[in-house]
């Protein structure tokens, strides 16, 4: 049994080897479509490496990537694992960033404050993607070469380099390109590394009322007064009811809060409510009209 059990750990073994032996074989024969040498962004950090999986390994001498020159680059196993890492770091990013992004414009936050929780959150993201990695150390002996500071770069100082809160934001989203290079990312990424999107474009407002119309019997309408609640959702702005024109406006009675009351003897015809929501700094303003008929005949919905 004993025999039989040992030769099946070696044959594994044998076969993790051969695999092993394979994926760096295929892995130094990879090349970039696009040449990363190119870039002068990434020449100060990368050094050409014909032993390192994609053939780049970090320059030692480079400010921002020099503390992770002494990992093995040759190392097929560790490297793809860097490289799930990394994209599982580039997918968080756009995230959660976009989350908070999103999630403060609605609120209207200044560009500044969206700006300075941006930056703070990437920070912590890279953080904790590096601890999960075993890269801590790394990483902030990494930012302290780079900004004076092992969290990464405060707002203020980034503010300072770029003058523009706006362009703070976007450089949030973005990562550091010669890393990318060295785990064989630098292609898939590539179309995103000159786009600083224009985070604080104006956006629509996709607001929604209900309900969107509504019918009364006349007849039911001269006995007594009917009610209504406007709904809303996803506002961004303020909400304002009003009557949409003379008309209906002799006939409706609406509060502030969206309960609509129909005068008794009403007679027959079709009224409007314009619902408004004000938007603000990033969304439009957009009016949405509510149809109300008074039937000789239809039933009350």
């Amino acid at each position: 049994m004993r025999t039989h059990t040992k030769k099946f750990i070696s044959f594994a073994v044998s076969i993790l080897l051969v695999l092993s032996f394979c994926i760096h074989v295929h892995a130094a024969e990879f090349t970039y479509t696009h040449n990363p040498l190119d870039d002068t962004r990434v020449t100060e950090d990368v050094i050409e490496d014909p032993g390192a999986v994609y053939g780049f390994s970090p320059n030692p001498a480079s400010t921002r990537l020099g503390a992770f020159a002494q990992n093995d680059w040759t190392n097929s196993v560790l490297v793809e694992q860097a490289k799930k890492e990394r994209m599982d770091y580039h997918q968080r990013v756009e995230t959660e960033l976009m989350s908070i992004l999103q999630s403060m414009k609605k609120r209207g936050a200044s560009i500044e404050n969206i700006a300075r929780k941006l930056s703070e959150k990437r920070n912590e993201i890279r953080l904790e993607e590096a601890a999960d990695a075993g890269t801590l150390d790394q990483t902030k002996q990494s930012n302290l070469a780079k900004y004076g500071n092992e969290n990464g770069p405060t707002p203020e100082s980034l503010y300072d380099k770029y003058g523009s809160w706006e362009t703070v934001a976007a450089k949030a989203f973005s990562t550091n390109i010669g890393m990318d290079v060295c785990l064989g990312l630098y292609d898939l990424y590539y179309d995103t590394y000159d786009t600083l999107e224009n985070l604080f474009a104006i956006e629509k407002n996709t607001f929604t009322v209900t309900p969107k119309a509504k019918s009364f019997k006349a007849s039911a309408l001269k006995k007594q007064t009917k009610r209504f609640k406007i709904t809303v959702k996803n506002s961004i702005g303020k909400i304002t009811y009003k009557a949409a024109n003379t008309k209906s406006k002799k006939v409706f009675k609406i509060t502030s809060t969206g309960i609509v009351t129909v005068k008794k003897g009403t007679k027959v015809g079709i009224y409007k409510i314009k619902v408004k929501d004000s938007g603000n700094a990033y969304y439009n303003a957009v009016t949405k009209t509510i149809t109300i008929k008074v039937c000789a005949t239809a039933s009350q919905t």
